[in-house]
């Protein structure tokens, strides 16, 4: 199962970065905003023995053309975990923080 959603991680950064994916809300986007860390996006990779995997990104304005990987995260399917998802996307978004300042 590892090795599979390598691969699909794989395959939906190359998409990214064509900027091939769907953003929007809900089950027929690939990526959207994070309302908690609006400078952080999450990427929803398909379901693995009923948890959701997530990759927290960013495309940081200070570094154009870049995309950044931040986080893994994995979620239980319905609200149940949003709060853990809420709390590790604000960290997430620190680890963004903290990665762009560090070439201050």
């Amino acid at each position: 199962m590892l090795a599979l959603a390598k691969e699909e991680l794989r395959d939906l950064m190359r998409e990214a970065e064509q900027g091939d994916l769907t953003y929007g809300p809900g089950p027929d986007g690939d990526v959207e905003q994070m309302q908690v860390a609006p400078d952080v996006l999450e990427m929803r990779l398909p379901n693995y023995g009923g948890l959701h995997l997530r990759l927290f990104f960013s495309e940081p304005a200070a570094l154009p053309g870049t995309l950044v990987a931040l986080m893994l995260f994995w979620k239980r399917p319905g609200p149940v975990g949003l709060e853990d998802q809420s709390y590790s996307a604000q960290v997430a978004s620190r680890r963004l923080d903290e990665w762009v300042r560090r070439d201050d």
